[in-house]
This record gives structure tokens, C-alpha cells and sequence, in this order.
């Protein structure tokens, strides 16, 4: 019993520390862990040192803007390119007419168009319209959808080419990129929903790297750099608040989420699907110091945290590799071209690590450059009431990650409803154990309240011959 209790006390004391340790540390405005993760884990023994997702993310294409969108005809191989951008719009007349080779040709919006039986193009002709690419505006190269597409190669498994029927009974031939860019445009359509999405850090519209390039070259002074740089956002993320997320969300939740790679003012959304971190030295707070101050390296008050206690003890040098996934041009089949998707970016910084052993913050080592700019993640939305008919593809061309088993495999129609039943059984017995316990809780009760009764009725109604008795007791004891 004792040491039961003992374990108890243990058990809520750490606990009741480590939310010490969310509640009382200091984090940024924009890095706070608590805002992206939604509870977790900050003791770094217990979190893995490497983890990826069982089922990686595919790569795709992020649809440039300049080339109009999803309405870039990327299989046509005309000398000409304009001729894949700035094509004129097939006639109602001509588009009835299209042989199944010919449809096979053409953009992504123009097969929904025509999946949806639309020879007006009104998908192309907004899509069109949405880029600009029909006026003389000069386009940035790097405005895309990639806002759309990272999230997607999470949410969807590898697409694979379908035929599919319209209502006139045209045969439209989907390539895996075809349907890639129609998941993407859907997520891009329902994008506006900024309450479904969980944000760490933000977007820096300052071109960082020249300004510190600048500076260092004494080129411009620090309070010139400072005015230069917009607003918080341009400061990093804290390196401690990023290793929760990649061992939290990763490591312990088999969550991805999308990480804009870049510190610059361009924005390249990457889906993040693996780490590996090593611990290549640990230090104390003073070694550690002194370590920095030889590098040349103004060192940062450790002490900010809000209750002496929770400071750090000792400090890690730590190196990190992130795999994300990187876009490449449409094919037909969807593979992978040679590996070249998944790419790797190393990240080396110190963590603070309090008595308890909580990740407490942070700092980028010196010597490190590359550094995300924000992570983000959204909730699985379904599908837009534009292309809610994306449902006819599930299951033939692509599936919900969410239905996959654990090994990557589509999980068949009766083990969903072997789950689902299980899952009912048990909602069913939860439900009866809480009736159960509530009706055992009231029958305590009132044997209780029936037990104190009848002691009381006894207690008065015998009062004098219980008091007689005690004296006798009283007077032989003496």
C-alpha cells in the first residue's frame, strides 16, 4: 500500500512539474510549443531520438503561377511553351467531339471540366483568370501552390491513373498528376479556413541572408538592420520549440506537418516526413559559455524563464536531419523519379535542458545557416463543395491516409467495419461501467446514510444505560 501510494506521489509530482515547466518557461509569441502541438511531451529522455512516417509523402508539382496554374497543359510537347500556357479555349462544339487521346493531352481544369461535363471550361476560365497569365504582368517564378500541395501529399496516398467516364460518355484519362493538382486546388480552395491551422513561428519578409551579409560586412549598422526587418516574425524560430515539434508531432504521434524551408521573403512549403537526431556533446552552463564566447558569439541570457528553478543545468549540442520532400515536374505514372523527392537538410543547435530534464528553450548554432522560417499543420477538411466528386476517385485512384493501416495498405470495407464495431463495443461498455459505478456509488450511499441512522436512533435511544455502562468501565480501569 505504502509504496503504492509512493509511486502515485512520484508519478503526480513529475507530472505536475513538467506542466510547471509549460505554464512558468518563457517561450516567444511566435514559438510557443503549446499553440502548434497541443500538449506534449518536454522531457528529452523521453523523446525519440529519430522517427518518420510509415507512409512517406508523395512529391508533386507545385503549378507555378506563371505557367497559369492547374490549367498548364505539362504533357504537351509543343516546341512552342506559351502553346501549354497561353492556348485558346476549345470550343462546346469541338470539346463534345474530343477523341479520348486528345482529352488525355490537356490541363488538369480541363479534364474537371469535362469529368463534370462543362464545355464552358468555367474551371479553366477562373483558374485563368485567379493567375493572370493571360495579361503582360510580369509573374514571380516561385508564386505557386505549394501552400496546397505540401499538406496534401500528407493527407492523400500516391495517386494512381483512372478513367473515368462524363455524363455523355466521354472517357477522361487522369495521369497520377492530374489528380495530384485537383487535391491540391481543392485544399488551395478551402486554404481561406485560417481556424483549422496550427502555426509555429512566421513568415519573414525581410531578405535575411543579404542583410546579414550586410552587416557583417559593415555595410549597414545594427540599428539600420533592425528598422530594415519588418516586424517579430523575422526572428527564428527558438531551436528548442523546433525539436519538440519534429520529436512531439513525428516522433511520438506519426504526424508530418509543412515547414517553409526558407528564411527569406519566398516561401517553399515542404511536407516534413522523417529526423535523426545525435547528441554530439553535452556541456554545464559555464563550459558552455566559455565554448561561445571563443566562437565569437554573443551569448544569451539563459535566465529567461520566469521561476528561478526551471533555468538550465545543462546545455546539449545537438545535430538534426530533416527529411522533407521536394517537388518535381508531372508524370503520368506518379513514381518517383529516382529519389530525387526526398530531400535532407542538417540543423545544429544547443538545447537547454532544466534539473528535471525539460526542454526549456534554445539557440541556433553559429555555425549554422540553414534555419525554417514557420511550421504548419491543418486538420484533414474533406472536400470543397466544387470538387466534391474528388469522392469518385477515392479508393480507385488514391485513398485517405486516414485509412490506411499501419503497414501503408487500404484498409478493406470489412476491417473498417470489424473496427467499427469494436470501437461501438467498447463505447458501450465504458458507457455501462459509468452507469454501473454510478448506481454502486448510490447504493454506497444510502447503505451509508441507512448505517449513520440507525447508530444515531441507537445512540439516543440508549443513551443512560450506555453511560451507566461506561462508568463501570471508567471505575475499574482506575
Amino acid at each position: 500500500m505504502k509504496l503504492t501510494v509512493f509511486l502515485f506521489l512520484f508519478t503526480f509530482s513529475q507530472n505536475s512539474i513538467s506542466q510547471l515547466t509549460k505554464k512558468l518557461y518563457k517561450w516567444g509569441k511566435i514559438d510557443d510549443p503549446e499553440e502548434f502541438l497541443l500538449g506534449y511531451e518536454t522531457k528529452f529522455k523521453n523523446l525519440p531520438l529519430k522517427g518518420q512516417l510509415k507512409n512517406q509523402p508523395w512529391s508533386g508539382y507545385y503549378w507555378p503561377t506563371y505557367k497559369g496554374g492547374i490549367t498548364y497543359r505539362w504533357q504537351n510537347k509543343s516546341k512552342n511553351k506559351k502553346d501549354n500556357v497561353t492556348y485558346n479555349l476549345i470550343s462546346s462544339e469541338k470539346a463534345s467531339k474530343l477523341t479520348t487521346k486528345q482529352i488525355s493531352l490537356l490541363s488538369p481544369s480541363e479534364k474537371w471540366d469535362l469529368f463534370l461535363s462543362d464545355y464552358n471550361f468555367n474551371l479553366t476560365k477562373y483558374e485563368r483568370e485567379r493567375t493572370g497569365v493571360m495579361t503582360k504582368k510580369d509573374i514571380p517564378a516561385w508564386f505557386g501552390l505549394c501552400h496546397a500541395w505540401a499538406p496534401a501529399t500528407l493527407q492523400y496516398s500516391n495517386p494512381k491513373p483512372i478513367e473515368l467516364k462524363n455524363h455523355y460518355g466521354q472517357t477522361i484519362k487522369f495521369g497520377s498528376s492530374d489528380i495530384k493538382a485537383l487535391l491540391t486546388y481543392d485544399l488551395h480552395l478551402q486554404g481561406e479556413d485560417k481556424a483549422k491551422m496550427l502555426f509555429l513561428g512566421g513568415r519573414c519578409n525581410a531578405n535575411l541572408p543579404t542583410l546579414l551579409k550586410m552587416f557583417a560586412n559593415n555595410l549597414i549598422s545594427e540599428d539600420k538592420m533592425s528598422s530594415l526587418i519588418p516586424n517579430m516574425n523575422c526572428q527564428d524560430m527558438n531551436p528548442g520549440a523546433v525539436h519538440l515539434a519534429l520529436t512531439n508531432l513525428i516522433g511520438l504521434r506519426q504526424k508530418g506537418f509543412v515547414m517553409d524551408k526558407t528564411r527569406t521573403g519566398e516561401v517553399w512549403n515542404q511536407a516534413v516526413w522523417s529526423y535523426h537526431t545525435s547528441v554530439e556533446k553535452t556541456h554545464d552552463v559555464k563550459s558552455w559559455k566559455k565554448t561561445i564566447s571563443s566562437m565569437g558569439q554573443t551569448v544569451i541570457p539563459l535566465e529567461s524563464s520566469l521561476h528561478p528553478t526551471l533555468d538550465p543545468e545543462k546545455i546539449l549540442t545537438v545535430r538534426t536531419v530533416v527529411g522533407w520532400i521536394n517537388e518535381h515536374l508531372p508524370n503520368w505514372s506518379g513514381k518517383d523519379l529516382k529519389g530525387k523527392s526526398t530531400v535532407y537538410t542538417t540543423y545544429r543547435y544547443y538545447l537547454y535542458i532544466n534539473r528535471y530534464g525539460d526542454i526549456v528553450g534554445g539557440m541556433w548554432h553559429p555555425k549554422n545557416k540553414e534555419r525554417p522560417d514557420f511550421f504548419w499543420r491543418a486538420s484533414s477538411p474533406g472536400y470543397s463543395e466544387y470538387m466534391r466528386h474528388l469522392s469518385h476517385f477515392e479508393g480507385k485512384s488514391f485513398d485517405q491516409i486516414g485509412q490506411m493501416d499501419s503497414k501503408g495498405r487500404k484498409r478493406s470495407r470489412q476491417k473498417l467495419k470489424k473496427i467499427l464495431k469494436r470501437v461501438t463495443k467498447k463505447i458501450i461498455l465504458a458507457k455501462r461501467f459509468i452507469k454501473n459505478s454510478k448506481e454502486i456509488n448510490k447504493n454506497r450511499r444510502k447503505s451509508k446514510k441507512g448505517y449513520t441512522d440507525n447508530l444515531k436512533s441507537y445512540l439516543l435511544k440508549n443513551m443512560k444505560s450506555l453511560k451507566r455502562k461506561w462508568k463501570k468501565v471508567r471505575g475499574t480501569e482506575l
